[in-house]
């Protein structure tokens, strides 16, 4: 008789661990405001429920260490693990950051269905070329540009061609504004030395783009998108050296985003090089600073960046 109590012991605690049960909740933002439809999955299972408009949900045949996967198009995705015995829950979603694209950026830009012939460097890519050289060698490799350099090197006075148009028939931009100077209407990137350190994506249009800055976008367009907005706090310090004593080194910083709504990022940059031509040296300097406010529905940021360079006179 003692055996059998046993043995009924053991199996009623087999059941009570792996009992199903009904389990309700609701689903609330990071100021308690209900979130309607967000989708409750259960872990491995085709289970599935939505939360109602006041953020209520219900999913029935829940065990004991089940774990639910909560996600919704602007909140961060979310896994929760049931414990024993919880028949209601509260869960707090974390609201995610989508940025979009700038509309001014947009209204220079080509895409899939523009009658254009144009190339897109991601910021990936660049920060693989990226070695201290001007911008024009870091696009020697797209079609239909050809390069120049008085150093030898890339650093220093670079110039290039694109479909044999001088920079003073290619219209360059940086986040939709001109830089060509307003006298030669060329462009000097010795003058923004390491500006591809702060580059999210540059578009090369080869032709008569989509640019309204008149006749500096004869022979091309090249467009500029700064950094992104970074989610959390970072900083990063790069150094490169090379052959004629080359040198770069650089420092970014940034905040990430605060109190859900500012940004800070900086950049501090030196390039040094005696240059492959005699009596080409070049001594460059540059920084790139940016403050940013971001509501639902629209994102200001206040850009200010400058360069000084100091070359030898190898074109004599």
């Amino acid at each position: 008789m003692q055996r059998f109590l046993i043995f009924t012991c053991t199996f009623l605690l087999f059941i009570s661990t792996n009992a199903q049960q009904n389990l309700t909740g609701y689903i609330l933002d990071e100021e308690n405001n209900p979130v309607q439809g967000a989708l409750i999955r259960l872990k491995d299972s085709q289970k599935s429920t939505i939360s109602n408009r006041d953020g209520s949900f219900l999913i029935s045949e829940i065990k004991q260490g089940n774990q639910l996967i909560i996600t919704h198009v602007s909140f961060d995705p979310l896994v929760y693990e049931v414990s024993d015995a919880q028949e209601s829950i509260t869960i707090i979603l974390s609201m995610q950051l989508v940025q979009l694209s700038q509309v001014l950026v947009e209204a220079t830009r080509a895409d899939n269905e523009s009658p254009l012939t144009f190339t897109n460097i991601n910021g990936e890519t660049l920060k693989k070329m990226n070695s201290g050289q001007d911008v024009p060698f870091l696009l020697d490799l797209t079609p239909s540009v050809t390069i120049t350099s008085d150093a030898g090197n890339g650093i220093g006075y670079t110039g290039m061609r694109i479909r044999g148009s001088d920079l003073t028939r290619i219209n360059v931009s940086i986040n939709g504004v001109p830089v060509n100077d307003s006298e030669s209407h060329s462009v000097y990137f010795v003058d923004m030395p390491d500006l591809v350190s702060s580059t999210n994506n540059i578009q090369i249009q080869r032709g008569v783009g989509t640019s309204t800055n008149g006749s500096g976008a004869f022979g091309a367009t090249v467009n500029f998108l700064t950094s992104s907005v970074n989610q959390k706090p970072y900083s990063r310090l790069s150094s490169a050296a090379g052959s004629f004593n080359s040198f770069r080194n650089s420092i970014q910083f940034g905040s990430g985003i605060l109190n859900n709504h500012w940004t800070f990022d900086g950049r501090f940059s030196t390039v040094k090089s005696d240059g492959y031509v005699d009596r080409a040296k070049a001594d460059l300097s540059s920084y790139y600073l940016e403050g940013g406010y971001i509501s639902e529905k629209s994102m200001v940021r206040l850009i200010h960046f400058s360069g000084k360079e100091r070359t030898y006179q190898a074109w004599w």
